[in-house]
């Protein structure tokens, strides 16, 4: 699995330089939206013994493109102030605890696995337009920035 996140890493830094960071973090939504969906269906039909081979297919696919978009998000920091990276940080700390949370939460309410996927897939569609929002408030602190600077006296 370590050497699927190194080689998504390395397709990111090496291959995709030049790939607007919108258009890096859609593929990275529609890949693991389609991951999701594909757990899914391999879930619903666990009689056929080959669908097993498909769901860690798919769950192989879903750790690529979440380190692929790892990567893409830790670049697109950089049009950020550097104390950004902390807040960042707590925050994928507390969604790790948030999941944990929602999954015991499922469980209690007997929702399986299957339906726990197609329920978490469009969430991905809110997690890309979330990312749109905060690339539109980086162009906006940029320009802030840029506009409002005092030039200093040599």
């Amino acid at each position: 699995m370590k050497v699927f996140g190194l080689i998504s890493r390395f397709v990111n830094g090496a291959c995709c330089v030049r790939v607007a960071h919108t258009t890096r973090m859609a593929i990275v939504s529609i890949f693991t939206f389609f991951s999701f969906v594909t757990i899914a269906y391999a879930c619903l039909n666990n009689e056929n013994p080959a669908m097993f081979n498909v769901a860690v297919g798919a769950s192989i696919f879903t750790g690529i493109s979440q380190s692929f978009g790892e990567a893409v998000y830790l670049g697109f920091l950089k049009g950020f102030p550097s104390d950004m990276i902390g807040d960042v940080s707590t925050g994928t700390g507390v969604s790790g605890i948030l999941a944990t949370f929602t999954l015991f939460f499922a469980k209690w309410m007997n929702i399986s696995n299957q339906y726990l996927f197609l329920i978490e897939a469009p969430s991905m569609i809110i997690y890309y337009f979330a990312f749109k929002w905060l690339d539109n408030q980086r162009r906006r602190y940029s320009n802030y920035e840029r506009l409002n600077s005092t030039p200093v006296d040599e």
